[in-house]
């Protein structure tokens, strides 16, 4: 294992559990040995009686020798055999996985920084846009300009008329009405 996804937890968490079926399958060879026990256990008896005490210990040494055990230990084997294949799948699984996961987030920052310089580029045409707008001292080469009237006071205000529009609309077009308020 190397780079990053050796570091995740459950990659690590999927090596130990390997480790530990090889180092259980090693341990094997100690269900043919014999076994030897010691057991201590104290008495005690109301009312003593005359062949036995009231308070007494006994010590039992006991040794199990394995000599037929009807196939257990070789099962017992293979089963453990199975269980460390069955750990490393899961550990080459467990590192795929995290090598994908590993790609992918690579890949959503390289988009990422692909979308931020995108976005500096617009900025900075933007802000070029906005350098070389036509504006109150400079009038759009593109645009005629219009002749001004004397006493339009335009501007971004609305205009409104005191008179209804069909009272209007029998004066001819230049024609200067007098009766305009500018509305702020």
């Amino acid at each position: 294992m190397g780079g990053i996804e050796a570091k995740r937890a459950d990659v690590q968490l999927l090596a130990m559990r390997q480790t530990a079926a090889e180092h259980v399958l090693r341990d094997s060879w100690r269900d043919r040995v014999p076994t030897l026990g010691l057991n201590f256990q104290e008495q005690l008896q109301q009312p003593s009686t005359g062949f036995a005490l009231s308070h007494s210990w006994a010590a039992v040494l006991q040794l199990s020798v394995p000599i037929y055990d009807g196939g257990l230990r070789s099962g017992e084997k293979r089963e453990r055999r199975a269980l460390v294949d069955e750990a490393a799948a899961n550990l080459t699984g467990g590192k795929v996985q995290a090598r994908s996961d590993v790609r992918i987030a690579g890949d959503a920052i390289r988009l990422a920084d692909q979308g931020l310089a995108s976005a500096r580029r617009a900025g900075a045409q933007a802000h070029e846009a906005l350098a070389t707008r036509p504006g109150p001292t400079r009038p759009d080469p593109t645009r005629p300009t219009r002749p001004t009237r004397p006493g339009w006071r335009g501007g971004r205000s609305t205009i409104r008329l005191k008179r209804p529009m069909g009272a209007l609309s029998g004066l001819p077009r230049d024609c200067e009405l007098e009766d305009f308020e500018a509305k702020a």
